[in-house]
């Protein structure tokens, strides 16, 4: 991992955006060789191991830096399909993501940062008074104030926003195996 004096991941993104970069020539390459099953694994094993690595870490980066990785995942998809969804999808390169069932890496990091807190409670506390508001009986998660930007990227801000924006019977999945399926399942269906 690549860390500046502040503490910014802009070195990191840029470092696994030359990664990418010099991965796609290659890929490009095997494209005409490989059928696109096979390179849908490569796909996985290479690609997506290179975005998901710390990526629960650097995702709270500003948007503009993680939108420089997503395009180069477009790029990357675009050549696991075949030309006639190339075509289909011109407009709208976003959709390659639902019909590869890949995530995109801005909800592959809110995918890591549940799986990875699932059944913890350390950053995350219920609503706890003793009005019967809404937010107790739906069994909600407060949400800290915070006064900056900052505050707002912190990981006791996002994972509680990440996990009320879920429904009810995802939130409250024990069984991790199944958490999985149902939290993937409706990352891919906001696309």
């Amino acid at each position: 991992m690549k860390i500046d004096e502040n503490f910014g991941w802009t070195k990191h993104i840029d470092y696994v955006s030359n990664k990418l970069r010099i991965l796609l020539c290659k890929f490009y390459q095997l494209s005409f060789k490989i059928p696109k099953d096979v390179l849908k694994c490569i796909y996985l094993a290479l690609v997506d191991s290179i975005v998901s690595y710390a990526l629960d870490c650097y995702g709270l980066s500003f948007k503009t830096h993680i939108d420089k990785i997503e395009a180069l995942q477009i790029r990357f998809l675009k050549l696991l399909v075949d030309k006639k969804t190339q075509r289909k999808c011109q407009n709208d390169y976003s959709q390659l993501f639902k019909i590869l069932k890949v995530l995109p890496v801005s909800l592959k990091h809110k995918y890591l940062l549940a799986m990875n807190n699932h059944g913890s409670t350390e950053h995350i506390t219920q609503h706890q008074h003793g009005i019967g508001t809404r937010m107790v009986t739906q069994g909600k998660y407060e949400i800290p104030r915070v006064n900056n930007f900052y505050g707002g990227r912190t990981l006791t801000k996002q994972l509680p926003k990440l996990l009320n924006d879920l429904p009810t019977e995802i939130r409250d999945e024990t069984n991790k195996a199944r958490f999985s399926r149902l939290l993937k399942k409706h990352l891919l269906s906001k696309i």
